[in-house]
């Protein structure tokens, strides 16, 4: 299972900082919806935030992986989204979020959207490929780069 094969470029977002979390997830939320073009902008947003009530996906690094189950998917797919000066997600290391990966997966593909955040978690251990992400400048680098980690890990 590559990641690769669950990334598209319009996928991926360079984000202005939002005041808190929450503002973010919302952001992000209409993002995504805009993008699928489907009205499921506030279903998106309440179940990020109904996951991030169990415990923040800010895993440290500047890294946070938010992920859920959402009605209507066709099949999983991730979307990432850098925040230029990084935003307050109560991460691991109570460091600023720079980076997101977002993982929205249709509730039949429960094992997919698992070996998904296994495959994420996996590339994002690289503190290289992390530090070159946030560095980047454009979606099409970001991109580039998750393509070339990914290709590293068989």
């Amino acid at each position: 299972m590559h990641l690769r094969d669950y990334l598209s470029k319009e996928f991926i977002f360079i984000l202005e900082p939002s005041t808190n979390k929450d503002a973010f997830l919302d952001q992000l939320a209409r993002r995504v919806a805009e993008r699928l073009e489907k009205p499921i902008h506030r279903v998106i947003y309440d179940r990020l935030c109904e996951r991030e009530a169990m415990g923040s996906t800010g895993i440290g690094n500047g890294v946070a992986i938010p992920h859920a189950t959402i009605e209507g998917l066709e099949a999983p797919f991730c979307v990432i989204a850098k925040i230029r000066a990084g935003v307050e997600f109560k991460a691991l290391d109570d460091a600023l979020v720079h980076i997101v990966f977002l993982l929205l997966s249709p509730p039949n593909k429960i094992g997919s959207h698992l070996r998904l955040l296994a495959r994420i978690a996996r590339l994002l251990m690289n503190e290289d490929f992390v530090r070159r992400v946030i560095e980047a400048t454009g979606t099409a680098e970001v991109f580039s780069l998750v393509e070339e980690e990914d290709a590293r890990h068989v």
